[in-house]
């Protein structure tokens, strides 16, 4: 193969054809296989950690080893860190939304940007580096990714989901319906004038990149295919997903064994990481997996702690750098990025260098979005979740989330029947979505039992190692009375790594009602222990002592009980018949009185006290 044809490629033929051109393909042929045995929220989780946050070390590894573009952006590099952190442990740890917001439109602008920035390499390579055909592969991806984004259900609901969650419900739902035809009638007249404008290049003899051609069809193809074919949020997501951070994997490599191989700068470990042989590659995408596998980490923290806090402020503050840096890092008009890319560097720019000016100016803009976002959150008269939720559907009719998110509104006002409704709805869209079989089996547990059971069995069928699920199933084999199958539910549950205290004491209070007290017992301290302020289980705890007539211990509970909730009536009742039977009348009156003057209706408490007063 000559060297000019080889000087149209990034790689190489076989290497573009897979990372970079076939990363579409690649993207399918992974993903699709593993949804048909794998929950997509696994695939999904899978993919946003060691994918998505691990190619996020790539850049930081030419930003902070190449000692050239560091000095030239050294402000930036140093400040930008520090301020986004902030800002992100700052709205992290007031549970506030805008940081994450920015995250998300930036990262939908990133990966349009990564698209169009392959585009001007193959052109490059190809000799083609006039500013007009540059606009116009602006102008192609930009009408390609919109026309995608407006016709997907859940991109678009995902937006207007973050827009809601800082404060932000203007939007009509009309006109969010109709961008899609307006983005259709745009698309078609740049992708026309696009073709024609290309075709003209051929007809005089000037050079156009196949392989440039070839990645727009493969990348509308695959956008359309996740956006807008794909119902499952979660696979959409991951679809295109591999094929950004496989592309992007893969274009860094070639620049930076380029640049190793030179002699250029980069550093110990980026000659350690780009040189020849199999270990380089192996370290290179073991690196990416391990800054993934912390985001992995933090994931299953669960509960909220100053650890979890500081991770995902640390992950936040990875991928909005990433945006950033890549914002500039990466120009292919720059002269060091063409050397490390093999492309002709006659026409190139100087490398410009950070202008502080600038890096103030981006950071405020940074700062004042941030601040607007967090006034908009602040408002009083937000909307309710239900008003929320209802415009949403109105705006994505075809959305899982939306249909999900209108359900669990309406479950939240004790409204079941339209709450499952609109459930039913959603699982139709995404029959293996698994939190939404959850959100339906939690919603008949107490209306419809069998149904709340089969929808139970339904997540387990997609998720056997989901604990939720399993809790849920026993929620709904209690109430059908099934308590040694809710038992074995619960266990499982608990052996698959869920000791919160709901299910502790699920499972202590199941066992109280099939005699096995003692166990009852444990499970129930272990659910005090967990949750220290919830009266449910010092209460359970004290029905158990009180059923084998162990009063002592059921006094102590009983009184912890109303210490915890000092209105609950039916705590003042037992620990009164707790007072009455180890003959502490005088304690006994009292609390008996507490608890009818607190429900005048309780008819336990009052037969205790007229028990009480016949033994005068």
């Amino acid at each position: 193969m000559s060297g000019a044809l080889r000087s149209a490629w990034i790689l190489g033929p076989r290497p573009d054809g897979v990372f970079v051109l076939g990363a579409p393909v690649l993207a399918l042929l992974v993903i699709l296989p593993l949804s048909w045995w794998i929950p997509s929220e696994a695939i999904w989780l899978a993919v946003m950690t060691f994918g998505s946050v691990g190619h996020h070390v790539p850049g930081f590894l030419r930003t902070y080893a190449d000692r050239s573009l560091f000095s030239r952006y050294r402000a930036r590099f140093v400040v930008a860190p520090i301020v986004v952190f902030a800002a992100a442990w700052w709205f992290a740890g007031h549970d506030l939304h805008a940081v994450l917001l920015v995250s998300l439109v930036w990262s939908i602008w990133h990966g349009m940007m990564q698209h169009y920035g392959f585009m001007r390499v193959y052109d490059a390579k190809a000799g083609v580096i006039d500013r007009k055909a540059a606009r116009m592969d602006l102008a192609v991806t930009v009408s390609w990714f919109a026309l995608c984004l407006c016709y997907g259900s859940e991109q678009v609901g995902s937006i207007l989901e973050g827009l809601a969650s800082v404060g932000l419900f203007g939007v009509p739902p009309a006109l969010v319906r109709a961008a899609g035809p307006i983005a259709l009638l745009v698309t078609a007249a740049i992708t026309t004038a696009y073709l024609l404008h290309q075709r003209a290049r051929y007809r005089r003899g000037e050079p156009v990149s196949v392989q440039k051609l070839v990645l727009l069809v493969s990348t509308a193809a695959l956008l359309w295919f996740a956006r807008v074919f794909t119902t499952d949020p979660f696979l959409s997501v991951a679809l295109f997903e591999v094929l950004h951070d496989v592309q992007y994997l893969a274009i860094v490599w070639a620049f930076n064994r380029r640049v190793v191989d030179r002699g250029g700068g980069g550093g110990p470990l980026a000659r350690a990481l780009f040189r020849g042989g199999l270990l380089a590659p192996l370290l290179y995408i073991g690196l990416c997996g391990a800054w993934g596998g912390l985001a992995w980490f933090a994931h299953g923290l669960g509960e909220p702690s100053a650890l979890e806090r500081g991770l995902t402020a640390l992950l936040v503050t990875s991928g909005l750098l990433h945006f950033y840096y890549d914002g500039f890092i990466w120009k292919v008009r720059q002269r060091a990025v063409r050397s490390g890319l093999a492309v002709g560097t006659q026409d190139a720019d100087d490398d410009d260098r950070g202008r502080p000016r600038r890096d103030l100016l981006h950071l405020s803009i940074f700062v004042a979005v941030l601040a607007a976002l967090y006034r908009s959150e602040q408002r009083a008269d937000r909307p309710s979740d239900l008003q929320s939720a209802e415009a949403m559907l109105a705006s994505v009719p075809d959305s899982m989330t939306a249909r999900r998110n209108l359900g669990a509104a309406l479950a939240t006002l004790g409204r079941v029947e339209e709450a499952e409704a609109q459930l039913r709805a959603a699982v139709q869209l995404a029959p293996r979505v698994v939190e939404t079989h959850l959100v339906l089996a939690r919603l008949l547990i107490d209306t419809d039992p069998e149904a709340a059971k089969r929808a139970a069995r339904a997540a387990l069928a997609i998720d056997p190692s989901r604990p939720q699920a399993h809790v849920a199933l026993a929620g709904a084999e209690q109430r059908l009375g099934q308590l040694p199958a809710a038992k074995q539910a619960l266990r499982t549950a608990i052996a698959l790594g869920d000791e919160s205290a709901e299910t502790l004491g699920m499972l202590g209070l199941v066992l109280a009602r099939t005699s096995d007290h003692d166990e009852a017992r444990r499970y129930l301290q272990r659910a005090s222990l967990a949750a220290p302020h919830d009266v449910r289980f010092p209460f359970n705890l004290g029905l158990s002592y009180a059923g084998t007539g162990e009063w002592s211990e059921a006094m102590r509970a009983f009184e912890r009980a109303t210490e915890l909730a000092p209105s609950l009536a039916a705590a003042h009742n037992s620990l009164g018949a707790a007072y009455l039977q180890l003959g502490r009348r005088a304690d006994a009156e009292r609390s008996l009185q507490t608890a009818l003057r607190l429900d005048p209706g309780l008819e336990h408490a009052r037969r205790n006290l007229e028990q009480l007063q016949r033994t005068r």
